[in-house]
């Protein structure tokens, strides 16, 4: 049960990384045009 509730913390950490690198790509893309 701990296991579980580690692994879904860890997609959750992984899921904000990979929506914050979308961000940034977004932000990049908005100043460089």
């Amino acid at each position: 049960q701990i296991a579980k509730g580690k692994r879904q913390e860890e997609m959750r950490l992984l899921e904000e990384k990979e929506c914050y690198s979308q961000y940034r790509i977004k932000i990049s893309e908005i100043l460089l045009n």
